[in-house]
């Protein structure tokens, strides 16, 4: 996980960067108005701060494993259909002039 502290003036410029930097898939942990600079408490300027994160692992795409050498299971009609085709094809039905 990526985590990124930004100290910005407004919270909408703040987004605008985090998506830039680290991706649409980001979130924002924590936001905290701050004050900064000033003479003796004077004259502070109001930032943002601003901590955002995204996972690393999640935003790769994973590698996709080779394909098994095994064929696929079948679904159930589809095996039933196969299965009668060749109970069909191996017993063929007796011809009744044969047997009178």
């Amino acid at each position: 996980m990526k985590v990124k502290r930004y100290l910005v003036n407004d919270l909408p410029e703040a987004v605008q960067m985090i998506r830039n930097e680290l991706g649409s898939d980001a979130v924002i942990l924590n936001t905290k108005e701050i004050r900064i600079g000033g003479f003796l408490g004077m004259f502070r300027k109001k930032r943002v701060e601003v901590i955002a994160a995204v996972d690393e692992s999640a935003s790769k795409p994973k590698a996709r494993p080779a394909a098994a050498s095994s064929p696929r299971a079948a679904s159930p009609a589809a095996a039933f259909a196969s299965a009668a085709a060749a109970a069909v094809a191996v017993a063929p039905e007796p011809d009744p002039e044969a047997q009178a």
